[in-house]
């Protein structure tokens, strides 16, 4: 058989999804001798209109996302592949045809779109950061953002931002530290760099609260709810964040109708904050 045909075996199984209702699963089975599955786990995902399981899957398949991820993982565009996304965004590829190397940097390649997918980036993020990986990048003469790269070297570079809205500037702050932002999508992706020996941090908030219009409402939904969580007598400690982010929220949606993705939607992989 030809290692061009790059054949796809996806068997359909079933599981029980809720009352009477099924769900196709799609798996890829070793059907050449010799040939092995690599499986890999694509992260739980943050559940977004644009990342589900079924459109992931048709994505890693698109010529030019498929382009990249060989070229990403230095094999010869015209490679045969055997490779799929399942339903629970398990990453699949298949050996057959390929050397022991060669297959697990076609896996670890895809395993890390698929990942950026499920984390909440869209489509287009995922593309222009498989393109920055095989992108030489240019020397940054900004220190701050030359230390954003080098803990963070696939973000796209013309998709980071100074954060439109810094922390009050103290002299004690001024120059050691600074907010970077990509927007994307439904969700604000925020880089806090230290100057010195610190490493660059990453956290996700609703895009909403990037929106200039919109900010003033959410500082002044933050401000009331620390001040009725103080009246309440709840103090700051463990389980404290939990209380602040549910008090902002009910605030945000009674006094101005809007609906924020919380930090359990934007983090689902972490179970409790201080």
């Amino acid at each position: 058989m030809s290692k061009r045909l790059g054949i796809l075996l996806v068997v359909a199984l079933t599981v029980s999804e809720g009352l009477g209702q099924v769900r196709p699963m799609r798996t890829l089975l070793p059907v050449f001798d010799g040939e092995t599955i690599l499986r890999s786990s694509g992260g739980r995902p943050v559940r977004l209109p644009h990342n589900s399981s079924d459109t992931v899957a048709k994505e890693v398949h698109e010529p030019e996302v498929r382009k990249l991820l060989l070229q990403t993982a230095k094999l010869p565009e015209d490679t045969a592949l055997r490779y799929m996304v399942d339903t629970q965004y398990e990453v699949h590829v298949s050996t057959f045809g390929l050397t022991s190397k060669g297959a697990e940097s076609f896996a670890t390649a895809l395993r890390d779109y698929v990942q950026s997918r499920t984390a909440g980036h869209t489509a287009a993020y995922a593309l222009a950061s498989l393109k920055q990986r095989l992108s030489e990048a240019k020397r940054e003469t900004n220190e701050f953002r030359a230390k954003l790269f080098e803990a963070f070297p696939y973000l796209p570079r013309n998709w980071v931002r100074e954060d439109p809205f810094p922390a009050a500037v103290t002299a004690a702050n001024s120059t050691t530290s600074k907010r970077f932002v990509v927007i994307d999508g439904e969700i604000a992706w925020i880089y806090s760099v230290p100057l010195g020996s610190g490493r660059a941090g990453e956290s996700k908030v609703d895009a909403q609260e990037m929106d200039p219009n919109l900010r003033p409402k959410f500082e002044a939904a933050r401000q009331e709810a620390e001040q009725n969580l103080e009246q309440r007598g709840v103090k700051k400690g463990f389980g404290y964040f939990n209380c602040f982010s549910a008090e902002v929220d009910c605030i945000l949606w009674q006094k101005y109708q809007i609906q924020r993705r919380s930090f359990r939607e934007l983090h689902p992989t972490i179970i409790a904050v201080d």
